[in-house]
């Protein structure tokens, strides 16, 4: 959707200010659609800073030969990289979730699920959503064989809604 709105980019006429809404509306929600349950690897991390860091020098029509540093068009612009909006978003979705009343909530039981069930393939073991919100929110390090007591400790640290938004807050610094 970014590339249909370039007369809307490229606008002189058009403030700064309602083509980053517009960015934010249009652009971000259908990038970000069901983000909040993705593991960002380093390589998811690179490729949505870098369209986002794309998508801001044709907004702010600076080119890549002006040599304009990433931090200046997020300065210019207001906005934060993408992985860090997105790594806000996760934990807030996350907290939510395991607040929620009653213990049969559907968006609560399967929020850090591991299924029991499969064999590991050869190599490195893959990193796991409730492996990666641990190191996202910094709760202590646990084997592989204790996902669960993982899982339990990120449910108990998410009870306590301030100290949850300040690791949020935390995630989203720039």
């Amino acid at each position: 959707p970014f590339w249909s709105l370039e007369p809307v980019w490229r606008a002189k006429h058009i403030k700064l200010s309602l083509k980053l809404n517009i960015y934010k509306t249009a652009v971000l929600s259908v990038l970000l659609y069901g983000a909040e349950t993705w593991v960002l690897t380093e390589r998811m991390e690179h490729e949505l800073d870098g369209f986002g860091t794309n998508c801001l020098r044709v907004i702010l029509g600076k080119k890549r030969i002006d040599h304009v540093p990433n931090t200046l068009l997020y300065e210019l612009s207001g906005l934060k990289p993408l992985t860090l909006t997105l790594r806000e978003r996760q934990l807030g979705y996350l907290g939510h979730a395991l607040r929620l009343h009653g213990d049969n909530e559907p968006a609560k039981t399967f929020a850090l699920y591991d299924p029991p069930h499969g064999h590991h393939k050869r190599g490195r073991p893959k990193l796991s959503y409730t492996e990666y919100v641990a190191s996202l929110i910094y709760v202590e390090k646990c084997t592989r064989d204790n996902i669960a007591d993982l899982a339990r400790a990120i449910r108990e640290f998410a009870q306590n809604k301030l100290k949850w938004r300040s690791a949020v807050a935390g995630v989203g610094a720039y």
